[in-house]
């Protein structure tokens, strides 16, 4: 006998089963992409440091003038290009895994952001950008008055 049965049912499994359908259509949007470009570019870490946000981002071989950095209440955009590399006579490529063309990556970040106070720099391959939150965003406490 299963728990059925009994007149029970388990509201997980119904959501086990969402997820499972979610997965396998969203697998089945990127069937025709080689797995090697499915994945996120550039790739980030962030992380938090008081009342700041970091995010460093690779971008190796791609001049700093050529990257664009967008922010907008709680969403950084980090678009450009990266060009393919110009083979010289006798050369060829025996592998090339590096991806060229154009990019694009907008990250949702923890707190609203002051787009006036955004700062970027760039060593290394490696871009390091330090967004402060918005004063006016968090939580503020509201003073109640009384004597009306």
């Amino acid at each position: 006998m299963n728990m059925m049965d009994y007149g029970y049912h388990n509201p997980w499994a119904d959501v086990d089963l969402v997820r499972r359908e979610m997965k396998n259509l969203f697998e089945s949007l990127y069937e025709d992409i080689p797995r090697e470009r499915r994945r996120v570019y550039p790739p980030v870490n962030i992380y938090t440091k008081g009342q700041s946000v970091i995010v460093m981002a690779e971008l190796p071989g791609i001049d700093p003038a050529g990257i664009h950095i967008f922010v907008s209440d709680d969403t950084l955009e980090i678009t450009g290009t990266r060009g393919e590399r110009e083979l010289r006579s006798g050369e060829a490529f025996h592998r090339q895994e590096r991806r060229v063309g154009e990019f694009r990556r907008a990250i949702r970040l923890p707190f609203m952001v002051d787009s006036e106070r955004v700062e970027a720099k760039y060593k290394n391959g490696i871009i390091r950008i330090s967004l402060s939150r918005l004063e006016s965003a968090g939580r503020k406490k509201i003073e109640i008055k009384t004597n009306l």
